[in-house]
């Protein structure tokens, strides 16, 4: 598959999910925030990624805060920050300045995270 034609799959199953126009689904779009989804809807996109691209993403495996440390904000601490910035590397973030509070796991999930995420998935699995 091409990247438009895995961008386009995954913004109409991220709209499905969310219940929200596919127009409203820009790269930059934060799933839990603009777009308003919840814990249940990241499972419901996970299952419809999956069965789109007929093989296991693990969407909610990736999007995992298990083994992270959170502070009492529920936001990565710089450490976690980092491990999870290794751990992901198809998300792409960007070292933290000195003295920046790390952002909530919510916040690091825009759409296209998701489409970078599937990109990587796809490509591992051949």
């Amino acid at each position: 598959m091409t990247h438009d034609e895995i961008r386009r799959t995954v913004v109409e199953n991220v709209a499905e999910a969310t219940q929200v126009e596919v127009a409203e689904c820009d790269p930059e779009a934060r799933f839990f925030v603009e777009l308003g989804g919840d814990s249940l809807d990241i499972l419901d996109l996970g299952f419809r990624l999956n069965k789109a691209f007929g093989r296991e993403i693990g969407l909610s495996q990736a999007l995992t805060t298990n083994g992270l440390e959170l502070d009492d904000d529920k936001r990565l601490t710089v450490e976690s920050y980092r491990d999870f910035a290794k751990r992901a590397p198809y998300l792409g973030l960007a070292p933290l300045p000195n003295g920046t509070t790390p952002p909530t796991l919510q916040d690091l999930v825009t759409v296209d995270a998701i489409v970078r995420l599937v990109e990587h998935r796809l490509a591992a699995s051949g």
